[in-house]
């Protein structure tokens, strides 16, 4: 079946889906990913499918409302009244019916919990006589949806199809947003990260210069009558688990605000780590949180928010809804510029930094192909501090120690980075020679240096002289050769 011409990019994603025809298949993803654009392609082109998006309403409504999605679909002068999901599924594959979509499925589940074993009894049912027959459960709780196939589920192991539709990659996302240049495409990628959805509430509007940037953001998420005002709540509010929402925004909170380990959630929040252990894997496993573990030492995850807009709804809507409700979002703007720069912009150059040596960066260009790429924190010894890297980029071969590729620092400053940049991490690296060698093969070690204003000549020259030096700006890192 062949990817329709109005859907962007997703190759990969599309492929499984119009490769599945039969079974059980699960598609998850965060809200305005495009998984529910892309089942609704799916069964237009297919004259044998069902699509039925779920709201969230009790169990009978949820019934009738399915029963006039069949009505419409096999002609039926009135929807029937099923009194349970299965003489409802069953009814689905009917009149040549062979593939259903359920949308929205943790919707349905909230009021029938019971459907899961009714699916299992049709998938099993399937099997014994050989039928053809597909069904599509798809939902934008990733707490739910992952465990729809996990150990205690009635439906474990019986899914041929397990679809997570992840963001775009923040190339994919510029081409997308049809931004006029790096510059563009960067903020807007910062705001907001790869979720295709998010232009369409934009209206495909993009700012014209940063200098501009506030009076962009007040047409969508600065705009208290627009429905990214309250974007973080709203997403929080699609996880049943997550009862008590304040105080999970309050964990939001202080990530964004630069708390990244558990010790510093806990203290941001006045609370003990331990209490706090149960959230922070709620919030992980629903898709709202990242741990990464550092690269060097085992055991010691950072915490990152996956989604930017979040970030700016925990970092500038949230300090400023008095303000901002009083359309003040000029003065708002002109206040948290530097929250703006510090808490968002540069977390997420630093995250396309690592995005772009885990994916684009070429393995001549790193001396290798990368298995793994990770900030890291060493302790200097001799000047009593820590030292940050933001990109560690180890290759684990096979039966091999792994292998350190290269270390990187990103600056996203005004500054034009130079030779004293150039400096430090030529220190951190003796560093990491020093305290790393029993652990990795730490010969070779590339230096990678990521500025959002530039290079000083001086660094520049050093560049085209030296084997172990890159140097990546924003031109770079959007480069698409």
């Amino acid at each position: 079946m062949l990817r329709p011409e109005k859907v962007f990019a997703r190759e990969w994603e599309w492929q499984q889906i119009a490769d599945f025809t039969k079974g059980l298949g699960v598609v998850s993803g965060r809200r305005r990913h495009g998984k529910s654009f892309l089942l609704r392609e799916l069964t237009a082109g297919r004259s044998d499918s069902i699509y039925h998006q779920a709201i969230e309403v009790d169990r009978r409504t949820a019934l009738d409302r399915f029963a006039r999605s069949l009505a419409k679909r096999h002609g039926w002068p009135a929807p029937p009244r099923f009194e349970d999901w299965e003489q409802a599924l069953r009814a689905a594959f009917t009149n040549g019916v062979a593939l259903l979509v359920l949308d929205e499925f943790p919707y349905l589940l909230r009021s029938s919990p019971e459907l899961l074993s009714v699916v299992q009894l049709l998938i099993d049912g399937w099997r014994q006589i050989g039928a053809a027959n597909g069904l599509i459960l798809c939902g934008s709780s990733l707490s739910v949806m992952s465990a729809i196939l996990g150990a205690a589920s009635p439906l474990h192991g019986r899914a041929t199809l397990d679809l997570s539709m992840p963001p775009f990659d923040y190339r994919t996302s510029a081409a997308y947003w049809q931004t006029p240049n790096e510059h563009v495409a960067f903020v807007v990628d910062a705001i907001f990260g790869g979720a295709p959805g998010y232009r369409e509430l934009m209206d495909g509007r993009l700012p014209t210069d940063f200098n501009q940037l506030g009076e962009w953001l007040a047409t969508g998420p600065l705009n208290p009558a627009h429905v990214l005002f309250s974007e973080d709540d709203y997403l929080l509010r699609e996880e049943a688990g997550f009862n008590d929402r304040a105080h999970y925004l309050s964990i939001l909170r202080a990530v964004a605000h630069g708390a990244t380990t558990s010790s510093a959630i806990a203290a941001a929040l006045g609370r003990d780590a331990r209490s706090l252990h149960h959230s922070l894997n709620g919030l992980v496993r629903a898709g709202f949180v990242e741990s990464i573990d550092d690269a060097l030492r085992d055991q010691r995850p950072i915490y990152r928010l996956t989604d930017p807009l979040v970030r700016f709804c925990q970092l500038i809507t949230r300090p400023s809804v008095d303000r901002l409700e009083q359309h003040r979002w000029a003065e708002v703007v002109a206040e948290r510029g530097p929250a703006m720069s510090a808490g968002l912009f540069g977390p997420h150059f630093e995250h396309l930094c690592r995005a772009w040596v885990r994916t684009f960066a070429s393995a001549e260009t790193l001396g290798g192909t990368p298995s793994r790429v990770a900030p890291a924190v060493l302790s200097d010894a001799r000047l009593k501090r820590k030292r940050q890297l933001d990109a560690v980029a180890i290759s684990r071969g096979h039966n091999e120690r792994p292998r350190i590729l290269a270390i990187g620092e990103a600056k996203y400053t005004s500054d034009v980075r130079g030779m004293g940049d150039v400096q430090r991490l030529e220190d951190i690296r003796d560093l990491v020679v020093s305290a790393q060698s029993a652990h990795f093969d730490i010969d070779e070690i590339k230096l990678m240096l990521f500025s959002a204003n530039g290079f000083e000549p001086e660094a520049l020259c050093a560049r085209d002289h030296r084997t172990d030096l890159i140097l990546v700006d924003l031109t770079d890192l959007y480069a698409s050769d």
